[in-house]
């Protein structure tokens, strides 16, 4: 059942994230530093 509560965390943050729009920029992007040091 434990599964289930760490999926739920898991989307719940994702959902936040996205509405602050870094989920987003990290689903296109990804968290890799260069494309960060090419966006600045």
């Amino acid at each position: 059942m434990k599964i289930f509560a760490y999926v739920g965390i898991f989307v719940s943050a994702l959902s936040v994230a996205g509405m602050l729009g870094l989920g987003h920029f990290r689903l296109y992007y990804g968290p890799e530093p260069v494309v960060c040091k090419a966006n600045t």
